[in-house]
């Protein structure tokens, strides 16, 4: 279980990383764009539609980075789960192997002091 949550911890944080870069990349290009066309009054509507492009490119990845950090918690506390279950479980298989070596001591106890007389059945 804990590999598992270690694979999604490094899937999330390649996730981040990529989308980092992808926006760094996003925001280069946009200022190399920007720098490259001179600046004329009336040509709004590249720059408009490159800025609209950028901006869905950054919600997509806003998106997708959303659902990997709650597909990350989800994960966190399903494992959180199976821990907990898992500990009552042992106290529970504790408690039953104490209860159990008492029995087997009363047994072995009335055993050698009834070694005397011979069972009734």
């Amino acid at each position: 279980m804990q590999a598992r949550l270690d694979r999604q911890q490094a899937a999330f944080r390649e996730a981040v990383v990529t989308r980092d870069a992808c926006i760094a990349d996003m925001r280069r290009g946009l200022a190399q764009q920007v720098a490259a066309e001179p600046a004329v009054p009336g040509d709004q509507g590249g720059m408009l539609q490159l800025v609209a492009d950028l901006e869905r490119r950054l919600a997509l990845e806003s998106r997708r980075s959303a659902a990997l950090t709650e597909r990350l918690d989800r994960a966190k506390a399903a494992i959180a789960e199976q821990r907990a279950a898992r500990a009552s479980a042992d106290r529970e298989n504790a408690a039953l192997r104490r209860e159990l070596a008492v029995i087997e001591t009363s047994l072995q106890e009335s055993g050698s002091s009834a070694s005397g007389v011979s069972p009734a059945w």
